[in-house]
């Protein structure tokens, strides 16, 4: 009875497309480094310091904020999405930031030790007083796979706070600053995999151009509901809320910013009318002309209804024009079919149709049909007599298509697959549900393997997915520094390994690593099915007094591997001192014999797991040098 015309005789843009977003690199796209450790994001007073994502800081000088983009390697802990925080993808691009919104430990009923993480900018221009803008920003809680002996929380408090002149803090945990726009009480951030909109308008006082954002301090703990483990874990006394963020922005709002849409509905029958209508903003407030507040109102008569609406800083004017029209189509719809040999009713999509007359005789609105083929229809209605036609298609299942394993050499252009099947379409992963018609691009840059999906269709049935593994195999390359310089009386051995390779040396050893017994020029040739590669390396010897090597990362899980950081003696030393501190530079080991190294506790409690620095310092019995070594140290739980 209703045929929508869906005619927009007047659209006007968003204001988003022609108002100007205040938030230099709201995205976190912009960098100048790509990020290797948690902790990157600088206290930088002067607004000067912009180590890797550029435009942000640290306003609080015991904060370090972190930076995710996917350029960072997965052992850096800030890779997108898989990182030492969670597991999450950007909101837009390839980017975003994440602090601890709030922690806080219970001692006998009340709170203490309680820390606060925050991230800054200045916007591109001050505010205007008077004038109101549009403020939006996402955030998404996570849960730290690498950081397990917190109780997680979910908060219902997290905002913002503009301000004239620059907020920083050289001493303390927290900011008490007042929110200018902040989350609804009461609305708690569940969503560890999706990202949730806060937004609100503010008007400006005059002048602000520092944006600070958090969970401020008013003095106590936040609201927060369990978010895991759930329910909570009584051996654990601190509790942990860690929020990412992403795609900030404060646009004026002008008195352009209204949206007009008009909506021309034809009906055919003007004394059966039931029609409802929406209006086009979503999650605000409505006023229609005849006084209901509602999103959606029911029509019974032809005429012109008008909504004005109030959504996400947004305007909406919503015009319907409902009228008379004759020409209501009658629709079988798509064409259909069943997988299984089974029979399916087929008829009209449109109500208030009579006199039915199917091309195999039937004359009800609605039949059975058994055998694939063209099925037309004849009905009619106020508006006269009208057909349609729909194909239908009875079948059994569609094998999956014959995927055969193969393997390409590494740094192969792209490759066709061979695939027996019809109407091939190819998935990236099991689960997908959209495909497409051409092969999935093949990552041949590094070795290893990658899985593809293919279904094939015959007729009007696509078969379930096949599964095929492609290999990308090692081709030889240059693996050899050009030159390495080692100590005489410390030689090391050079090269490295690589799985389902020959390898020849110059000396005439045929394994991957050798250890040098003179200087001079080493050649190795590496040889597979892909090619063959001869590399060389000038090695070099000298009196050395590099006398430590020290690890990267350890694991203090009593499993009798790598239990303990301690420092490798490479040649004599007569002095020796070694230090580690956390992330908030506290010692939490300190040692002066070269046989003792830290075993991943502090004060006798196992330490958090996370990346800490150690400042060694030795002297060499050869050359009575004293050398300092810095590093990071990554401890795994």
């Amino acid at each position: 009875m209703v045929k929508h015309l869906a005619l927009f005789l007047a659209l006007t843009l968003p204001f988003s497309s022609f108002a100007q977003n205040l938030v230099p690199n709201p995205g976190f796209e912009t960098m100048n480094n790509c990020p290797n450790n948690i902790g990157t994001v600088d206290f930088s007073p002067t607004y000067s310091s912009f180590p890797t994502v550029d435009a942000w800081i640290s306003p609080m000088q015991s904060g370090s904020p972190d930076y995710f983009n996917s350029c960072a390697t997965i052992p850096s802990g800030v890779h997108v999405p898989e990182s030492t925080f969670g597991y999450q993808y950007a909101r837009t691009g390839n980017a975003y930031m994440g602090i601890i919104a709030w922690q806080g430990t219970v001692d006998n009923g009340s709170w203490k030790n309680v820390f606060h993480e925050y991230i800054q900018t200045k916007l591109l221009t001050p505010m205007v007083p008077g004038e109101r803008y549009c403020v939006a920003f996402y955030v998404s809680p996570s849960v730290s796979p690498a950081f397990t002996n917190f109780n997680y929380v979910s908060l219902d408090e997290v905002g913002i706070n503009f301000s004239a002149t620059q907020t920083t803090a050289t001493t303390g945990y927290n900011l008490a600053l007042p929110y200018s726009v902040v989350n609804t009480p009461g609305n708690y951030i569940l969503d560890t995999g999706g990202w949730v909109r806060i937004n609100a308008i503010y008007t400006a006082t005059g002048g602000e151009q520092w944006m600070t954002v958090g969970v401020f301090d008013h003095g106590s703990a936040p609201n927060f509901t369990q978010a895991y483990p759930i329910p909570a874990n009584s051996g654990y006394d601190t509790y942990r809320s860690y929020m990412y963020f992403d795609d900030f922005s404060v646009v004026k709002i002008g008195p352009s910013d209204t949206e007009k849409i008009v909506h021309q509905i034809g009906v055919c029958d003007t004394g059966n009318i039931s029609l409802d209508v929406n209006s086009s903003g979503v999650d605000g407030t409505y006023k229609w002309l005849s006084g209901e507040t509602t999103k959606k109102l029911n029509i019974t008569k032809t005429g012109v209804y008008w909504c004005k609406s109030d959504a996400d800083c947004h305007f909406y004017i919503d015009t319907f024009k409902v009228y008379y029209d004759p020409n209501v189509t009658l629709t079988l719809g798509r064409d259909t079919g069943d997988c299984n040999n089974q029979p399916i009713i087929i008829k009209a999509n449109n109500a208030g149709f009579n006199n039915f007359l199917w091309n195999t005789g039937e004359t009800t609105e609605e039949i059975l049909v058994t055998q694939s083929g063209k099925y037309f229809l004849a009905a009619e209605n106020q508006c006269g007599q009208q057909s349609d036609s729909i194909n239908v298609y009875i079948q059994g299942d569609t094998p999956p298509p014959v995927l055969r394993d193969t393997s390409i050499c590494q740094f192969s252009d792209q490759v066709m697959i061979p695939a027996d099947a019809e109407n091939i379409t190819w998935y990236s992963s099991k689960e997908s549900i959209i495909g497409n018609p051409y092969q999935p691009y093949l990552y041949t840059k590094k070795p290893g393997d990658n899985v593809i999906y293919a279904t094939q269709k015959i007729g009007y049935c696509e078969s379930d997915k096949a599964e095929m593994h492609v290999t990308v195999k090692y081709t030889p390359q240059e693996e050899l520094q050009d030159r390495i310089t080692m100590c005489e009386k410390y030689r090391i051995d050079i090269g490295n390994d690589v799985p389902d390779v020959i390898y020849k040396w110059s000396t005439g050893e045929s394994v991957c690593c050798i250890l040098p017994y003179r200087e001079g020029v080493y050649r190795r040739a590496t040889t597979n099915e892909c090619g063959t590669y001869i590399d060389s390396v000038n090695v070099t010897m000298s009196e050395c007094d590099q006398c430590i090597m020290v690890p990267n990362a350890f694991s203090p899980n009593r499993d009798g591997k790598n239990d303990k950081f301690k420092a490798i003696v490479t040649c004599p030393i007569d002095r020796f001192e070694m230090n580690v501190y956390n992330r908030w530079g506290n010692k939490v080991f300190s040692t002066t014999s070269i046989d003792e190294g830290w075993d991943g506790s502090y004060k006798g409690i196992p330490a958090e797991g996370g990346t800490y620095i150690y400042v060694l310092e030795y002297r060499s019995s050869s050359t009575f040098r004293t050398n300092t070594i810095k590093g990071n140290i990554t401890l795994f739980r």
